[in-house]
């Protein structure tokens, strides 16, 4: 068959790759990071009206204004995808991925420079994806494999002005780098069926993002909080795309300006309020908005000059286009402080989020379907003045049975998400 019989079906085939931007191994809401370190994963991401360290330049900025002088933490978040899978009408059953162990690294700085005035600094992963099936059964008769590695890292620097003695504000500035690398069955070619598998390599975007925050304190023991981020949008270029032309005797064709849009991370907004019960029990609530019907409307992928001369005119560049049609999420989120002594604090949280992802558009690589988690997180202060912090979280199994017609997995395809996290901290304050 020539090579410009089936333009139009190979368009199609290749926009299946677009669907690997959207696929999360780890904690969060949709493509973002929920919670960030031991007290706010503890409370499960109940945390506007509760943080008061460095990490709330990325979380609350108002809540700078908290540190007393000056404090430095850092923390590890390793993560086990406990029985995320896929199984499909092809044969595939695989209870988990084949790589179910990641992890992040954050750390972050603030400094008080004034009695109202405190600046902070951090570098945190904010989002992104991560998975990798290999061996699966194509529709094509051939075993090859899926993975994707989509990393969002964000530098922010804010500052916490305690404005009074009831009202704090605060703002950050952050700077997101995203990443991207993605296969897609790279090694099945099949013309009678329209599918040429691909590879993307070496995408990259930077791109602006502002939080503002505050937190009121109308009575000693009540603190009310909210938060907003804006919308990160991310065009992802300076990539290259190798599609597999072999079965139209074309071999493997590499595109060197690929660029992929239409990802983002969701604006949003959050309400909290937290109350101290007691001297020792504090309580937490929390109320969450994100925008992602906006953020994830459809995908764009664009590639230019190939590096193989006398392809027919429909395969010298590609314009593709793909829905993804995501829903806002919204969540809840509960806990609980518990001061035992002077240096040790008991943390526990619960909450629950709706999914963003719309049966029609679910994917083995749209695998967002996070629904309730449970929390629990210890800190001990030590006789040095360090701080060190441990956390669990647990996402409950989840399964999500689909079908999505642009995807070659039938009507009986499911997706399955279980999740255990942890995270360690080691803090100082001076």
């Amino acid at each position: 068959m020539s090579a410009t019989a089936r333009p139009d079906r190979f368009h199609t085939a290749l926009a299946f790759t677009l669907l690997l931007c959207a696929h999360s191994a780890s904690a969060g809401y949709g493509l973002t990071q929920a919670s960030f370190g031991v007290e706010s994963v503890g409370m499960a991401g109940a945390d506007l009206a509760t943080t008061d360290n460095s990490v709330a330049v990325n979380i609350n900025p108002a809540g700078l204004s908290q540190v007393a002088n000056r404090q430095f933490e850092i923390f590890v978040n390793p993560y086990y995808s406990m029985r995320s899978g896929h199984s499909d009408g092809y044969g595939n059953d695989q209870h988990r991925l084949d790589n179910p162990v990641g992890g992040t690294l954050a750390l972050s700085y603030a400094h008080r420079l004034s009695p109202t005035l405190v600046l902070g600094s951090g570098l945190f992963v904010q989002g992104g994806s991560g998975f990798e099936y290999e061996e699966l059964e194509t529709a094509f008769g051939t075993r090859d494999e899926i993975n994707v590695s989509l990393g969002i890292v964000k530098l922010a620097t804010g500052a916490g002005w305690q404005l009074n003695e009831k009202l704090s504000v605060g703002a950050t500035l952050g700077l997101h780098v995203a990443t991207l690398r993605q296969q897609l069955f790279p090694n099945t070619s099949d013309a009678a069926a329209g599918f040429f598998g691909a590879r993307y390599d070496g995408g990259r975007d930077f791109a602006p993002n502002i939080k503002l925050g505050l937190q009121y304190r109308p009575v000693p023991s009540l603190t009310l909080a909210a938060a907003y981020s804006s919308l990160t949008d991310f065009d992802i270029g300076h990539g290259t795309l190798t599609v597999n032309y072999e079965s139209l005797g074309l071999g493997r064709v590499t595109y060197r300006d690929a660029t992929m849009d239409g990802l983002a991370l969701a604006q949003d907004f959050g309400l909290s309020a937290a109350w101290q019960a007691t001297p020792r029990l504090r309580l937490a609530l929390e109320l969450s908005w994100l925008d992602w019907s906006k953020a994830m409307r459809q995908t764009r992928l664009q590639a230019r000059n190939p590096d193989t001369a006398g392809l027919p005119a429909a395969l010298e560049s590609l314009d593709v286009r793909t829905p993804l049609d995501w829903r806002d999420q919204y969540a809840v989120a509960l806990g609980v402080e518990w001061k035992h002594d002077d240096r040790t604090t008991l943390r526990a949280g619960f909450d629950r989020v709706s999914r963003a992802t719309p049966r029609s558009t679910l994917s083995p690589l749209l695998n967002l379907i996070q629904g309730e988690e449970i929390t629990a997180a210890i800190t001990r202060r030590l006789d040095s003045g360090l701080d060190l912090g441990l956390a669990l979280q647990y996402q409950f199994l989840q399964h999500l049975q689909y079908s999505n017609p642009s995807l070659p997995f039938g009507d009986q395809a499911r997706e399955d998400y279980e999740v255990l996290a942890v995270v360690l901290a080691l803090s100082r304050r001076w």
